[in-house]
């Protein structure tokens, strides 16, 4: 299971630096699509699952990821700069939910860092310093 955890991390810090050619806008809505492309990694990780034979998250977390998700893409559409404060107190807020269990911390926490690291590396906004909880 781990190793599948690094194979979209490398992709994603890999990934995250927009064309040269690219203009202001172009350089936001890229860097924007590659931030996406990484909640949906973290909502569709947290789909399957719950989705498994005892699943490995409640619904109640599955459901509150996937609320995330949707106000986040929600929140990048509408500002397509500034998005990233928004976000980013978002993602904290749910990784320091107490209604989540040990066990979901846990299994969600490598899909966080991933989504944390990419975020915190794209666009060069104002400094936003949080500092997330590590998995116990």
């Amino acid at each position: 299971m781990k190793k599948l955890i690094w194979i979209p991390l490398l992709f994603a810090l890999g990934c995250n630096h927009a064309p040269a050619s690219l203009g202001p806008q172009a350089t936001a809505d890229f860097n924007a699509t590659q931030v996406i492309k990484t909640l949906d990694l973290v909502r569709d990780a947290a789909i399957a699952a719950n989705a498994q034979t005892p699943p490995l998250l409640t619904t109640a977390t599955t459901r509150k990821v996937v609320n995330f998700h949707a106000l986040a893409l929600k929140t990048i559409d509408a500002s397509r700069t500034g998005w990233k404060p928004a976000v980013s107190v978002a993602l904290f807020q749910l990784m320091s939910d107490p209604s989540l269990l040990p066990a979901e911390v846990q299994f969600l926490q490598p899909y966080f860092n991933v989504a944390k690291a990419l975020i915190d590396a794209v666009t060069p906004q104002a400094s936003l310093t949080i500092s997330y909880p590590e998995a116990a």
